[in-house]
């Protein structure tokens, strides 16, 4: 099994209250995700007496192919320019390992 996933995320703008000199204004920002997919599943059926048994194993990997989030733009009331956001590493590869089983 092989696919490709397009994603679109919109992260919208917001204004913190509480303070009269902390309060941040977070910009919004909006990206795309490519990530391609490839895996697979083994399902098998037993029989014993008047029960049908059926386990399966799986197995996926997903790829970000770009592997970027743009940077987070926080403004503090009063400086000049945007606040210095850590932004964390994004995952590039994800491992889907699994079983299960029905009756």
């Amino acid at each position: 099994m092989a696919g490709l996933r397009l994603t679109k995320i919109k992260d919208s703008s917001y204004q913190e209250y509480g303070t009269s000199f902390q309060n941040l204004t977070i910009q919004k920002r909006q990206y795309n995700k490519v990530e391609g997919i490839l895996g697979g599943e083994i399902t098998t059926t037993f029989y014993k007496d008047e029960f049908i048994i059926k386990p399966q194993v799986h197995a996926f990997i997903n790829y970000d192919f770009k592997g970027k989030t743009p940077a987070i733009v926080a403004d503090l009331n009063g400086l000049n320019e945007p606040l210095p956001v850590p932004t964390p590493k994004p995952t590039k590869m994800l491992y889907d390992l699994g079983a299960g089983g029905s009756t």
